[in-house]
């Protein structure tokens, strides 16, 4: 994983602005116990993109267990807070994804929508 997704992906949405994330769905399977002390490391990744939300999957990886510990997936969805409803993702959370994941499609088809005015506006 990438050390600034959080950075990326989150800080930059700040206060001031009403469109943030939320969780949606979360599931996770853990396959073997982690102890202190260990080293993990989390893996993640996009796996499904939509206009307002996308689902990522993510593995846990024990060092002192040489295997994976834990595996699971989750959707967070762009929420407006002002109106109580689904807004588009933000065009610097999906510039973000197109960073950390570039050879995801459907990520850069949905920065086109962003960078692309509507002409009948």
């Amino acid at each position: 994983m990438h050390g600034g997704l959080c950075t990326i992906l989150f800080l930059n949405l700040s206060l001031e602005r009403s469109i943030g994330p939320i969780m949606g769905d979360a599931y996770t399977r853990f396959k073997a116990p982690l102890t202190y002390p260990d080293n993990i490391a989390i893996g993640i990744r996009i796996a499904e993109l939509e206009e307002t939300q996308f689902k990522f999957r993510y593995e846990v990886h024990s060092e002192q267990l040489q295997r994976v510990a834990a595996e699971g997936s989750g959707v967070l969805v762009s929420y407006d807070f002002t109106t109580g409803k689904r807004a588009a993702l933000p065009l610097d959370m999906l510039q973000a994804i197109a960073l950390l994941q570039p050879n995801h499609d459907t990520v850069h088809q949905l920065i086109s929508t962003h960078e692309t005015p509507d002409k009948n506006v």
